[in-house]
């Protein structure tokens, strides 16, 4: 008989032979030394930098890499940032100097008020006269009175006052010493009010000093310094220095040594 060949539906159906595992199977044995196809070679690094193409080759010498938008950005922020700081910087610098300007002259304008206030209400104790206790006469000491007086608006206290009678040729020194010959002890001299304390010649008169002094060749001085506090805890000195006329029979306020403050 004729063999058959088969008909399509059969070739169509077919069944498919599976492939092939190129896994070795147990009794197979796998060399490592085999060559590694081209295809499946790792490439070495001269090899991988020649198939690299060449970087910037299209580029020319002047060209020039276009600027980042976002650093111009943050460029422009760093730049408002510093002058913002400046100016603020510059504000409170000025804002410091004017309040200590102004507290300055807060602080000047109470100290000017509590000055006046002070000067205004303090005691003011001046040496108001001064007389001969009694007439000068040959083979006596002359003694001079002296009147002080509280011009201010509040007591003087703790006011004490030294003295200097001398006959002399010539008048007094600035500055000059007070030998005490007189003096008071430490009184509270209220507004308005006047003291009285007196102090000897620290010579008797002989003819020759009388006649000096009656022809005017000769002076009779007096000096002194007064010393007091006022109730603001201030001390305050007051000099004085008084010369004697023999034709008047009054005295008269010296040149110099006559101060207070």
């Amino acid at each position: 008989m004729p063999s058959r060949r088969p008909t399509k539906n059969k070739q169509r159906h077919a069944k498919r032979q599976p492939q092939q595992s190129h896994t070795p199977s147990a009794g197979q044995t796998v060399r490592t030394d085999a060559p590694t196809p081209d295809n499946l070679r790792p490439l070495q690094p001269e090899e991988e930098q020649k198939l690299q193409p060449a970087k910037h080759a299209y580029r020319s010498e002047n060209y020039q890499q276009p600027a980042n938008p976002y650093w111009q950005i943050d460029k422009l922020n760093i730049v408002l940032t510093l002058i913002f700081s400046g100016a603020v910087a510059i504000f409170t610098a000025f804002s410091t100097y004017y309040s200590s300007k102004q507290w300055q002259a807060v602080m000047e304008s109470l100290k000017d008020a509590k000055e006046t206030r002070e000067i205004e209400n303090r005691a003011w104790v001046i040496v108001t006269g001064a007389q001969m206790a009694k007439e000068m006469k040959v083979g006596e000491m002359p003694i001079v009175n002296f009147i002080m007086a509280n011009k201010g608006n509040t007591p003087a206290r703790n006011a004490r006052i030294t003295s200097e009678v001398q006959i002399r040729d010539s008048p007094v020194p600035d500055g000059a010493s007070v030998t005490v010959r007189g003096s008071m002890s430490a009184a509270t001299i209220a507004p308005d009010a006047e003291v009285a304390t007196f102090a000897p010649s620290n010579v008797v008169l002989d003819e020759s000093t009388f006649a000096a002094v009656s022809k005017g060749q000769k002076h009779l001085y007096a000096w002194g310094v007064l010393q007091y506090e006022d109730i603001f805890g201030k001390a305050h000195v007051t000099s004085y220095c008084v010369v004697y006329q023999a034709y008047s029979t009054h005295f008269a306020p010296c040149e110099n040594n006559n101060s207070m403050n």
